[in-house]
Order: C-alpha cells, then sequence, then structure tokens
C-alpha cells in the first residue's frame, strides 16, 4: 500500500486539480441544483392546491 505513494499523491493532485474534474464536479452541482429548484416549486405549488381545497373545505 505505501508501494509508490508520492506517486499515487501527485496523480491524484493533478486529477483533482485539472479540468475534468472541475467540469465533473460542475456537472454534478448542476444537477443538484436543478432538483432543489424543481422540488422547492412543486412544493410551492402543492401549498397553494392545500391553501386552495383547505379555503373550499371552510
Amino acid at each position: 500500500m505505501q508501494t509508490n505513494k508520492g506517486d499515487k499523491m501527485q496523480i491524484l493532485f493533478d486529477y483533482q486539480s485539472g479540468n475534468e474534474f472541475r467540469l465533473q464536479l460542475g456537472a454534478i452541482v448542476e444537477v443538484f441544483a436543478d432538483l432543489q429548484d424543481s422540488y422547492v416549486r412543486e412544493k410551492r405549488a402543492m401549498e397553494r392546491i392545500w391553501q386552495q381545497r383547505a379555503k373550499q373545505l371552510e
């Protein structure tokens, strides 16, 4: 496990500081942000529906 530890660390550092990693991480963040926005919009829509139903029941 200790064999070529320095080389492995350098490879990992090069990958993490490279453009490919940045692009992949950016894509993950973008998908998460879109999912979060979709959730918030859906939650607001459902709350409006529930408010309308509550008024109808009153």
